[in-house]
């Protein structure tokens, strides 16, 4: 699938200021700005991955892919990068993979796992608001929703899923107990 539109609800106000990320509304960090990122966990978690700016393109490219497949088969996360393991930018990307936007790039990656399924992309670049990010670099936000049309492989022919702060390899039998939830 491609991004799809569905849309943006705003966050309760009861709820305002202490979350960022609903992975049942994925497209609700395409209203996020750089002063927005100091609402990230101060560590990783079950919905939440981050990568630093000093990763390599090739393997943030293999991250991503499993990062993918990992929360689309656990419902829904966030992944985070240009920011350490803190949850705090440090320096952010360059917004260019080559001649592509890395936004594109991202697109390219996420295609890659079978089947894909619904996500939403947002670069944030340094406005004046937060410290962290160096201008021409940003921060990208890859929010996946929760999917029902897995299992979904990745690049590596594995099925990934996420467990607590990290993302593993799925067993067989887990495997075969997504595909069963269809």
């Amino acid at each position: 699938l491609e991004r799809r539109d569905f849309p943006i609800e705003a966050e309760p106000s009861h709820l305002r200021g202490i979350r960022m990320f609903d992975p049942l509304n994925p497209r609700s960090i395409l209203l996020l700005q750089d002063a927005d990122l100091v609402r990230l966990p101060s560590a990783e978690d079950d919905r939440h991955e981050f990568k630093s700016s000093k990763t390599k393109d090739k393997e943030l490219g293999d991250k991503i892919s499993k990062a993918a497949s990992g929360f689309w088969n656990s419902g829904g996360g966030l992944f985070v990068a240009g920011v350490g393991n803190d949850g705090k930018p440090d320096g952010g990307l360059s917004l260019l993979v080559g001649r592509q936007s890395r936004t594109d790039w991202i697109d390219a990656v996420i295609h890659e796992v079978s089947p894909s399924a619904e996500y939403c992309v947002r670069p944030i670049e340094n406005t004046g608001s937060c410290l962290g990010i160096t201008p021409g670099n940003g921060v990208f936000l890859i929010s996946f929703a929760p999917s029902e049309a897995g299992p979904h492989m990745a690049p590596d022919y594995r099925y990934h899923i996420r467990a607590g702060a990290h993302t593993y390899p799925a067993s067989h039998f887990i495997v075969e107990s997504i595909r069963s939830e269809e």
